[in-house]
């Protein structure tokens, strides 16, 4: 199939804090934004914009930050364990196997293009699941015209371990002013997705960009003042 197309196979929501697909699924799930604290009960890491996944409750990814682990990702394969990361313009993704797993994932470029959504694909197999049984939520990030870049952000994404294809990282890409380019964060989820065979039937993309609606925290507008989006998820 045409790299094109396969984006044809999403379901792309316009706004919202919760993913319309997945309503039949039981999941409970949200993406909320201005919100300083993260939600009550979850276990979430020190994120670095990293590549590295681990497993809650089991790693200590609780408690005061001095305590909790490196990660931008982390897993679940027990009940009522609920995950965290936070945002303000990087990529918020939700993993879910209704009644098995759970994955929440923090991907900035540098996470994305160091291939942190096919860690979290690989993490979840290597526990016994499959790739096509995943569902997956795309949170509200920054958009490709907000998100405004330099060559090296280019770079990345063709030679980057996120693995897309020539032709697919063409799609996430266009050119800008002077020597600036602008790229889509979102679709190259999404192709990362579809690399690491999840069904793309199963994956939604909340469109809401995270610069251009004061409703959410903007590193790119707000600064160093910006606050944390969380999105959180509970097997």
């Amino acid at each position: 199939m045409q790299a094109w197309a396969t984006l044809n196979a999403v379901h792309w929501q316009r706004g919202g804090a919760a993913a319309d697909a997945w309503k039949n699924l039981g999941a409970k799930h949200g993406f909320t934004g201005k919100h300083e604290t993260p939600p009550p009960a979850v276990h979430h890491a020190r994120q670095v914009h990293g590549t590295r996944i681990v497993v809650a409750p089991e790693a200590a990814t609780g408690g005061d930050t001095s305590r909790r682990v490196e990660a931008d990702g982390l897993l679940t394969l027990t009940p009522g364990t609920r995950l965290a990361v936070k945002t303000a313009d990087c990529l918020p993704l939700l993993l879910l196997v209704p009644g098995r797993a759970a994955a929440a994932v923090h991907a900035g470029w540098r996470g994305l293009t160091s291939g942190i959504i096919g860690e979290a694909v690989l993490a979840l197999t290597e526990l016994g699941i499959h790739a096509a049984d995943i569902h997956a939520v795309v949170g509200p990030a920054i958009s490709r015209d907000a998100f405004e870049v330099g060559i090296e952000v280019v770079e990345s994404l063709h030679h980057g371990a996120c693995g897309l294809s020539p032709v697919q990282a063409a799609l996430c890409i266009s050119k800008g002013k002077a020597d600036r380019w602008h790229v889509d964060l979102p679709v190259a989820a999404v192709l990362s997705l579809a690399n690491a065979h999840v069904d793309l039937t199963k994956v939604s993309v909340i469109q809401t960009c995270t610069f251009a609606t004061p409703q959410w925290h903007s590193y790119r507008r707000d600064g160093k003042v910006h606050g944390s989006n969380w999105s959180w998820i509970e097997l």
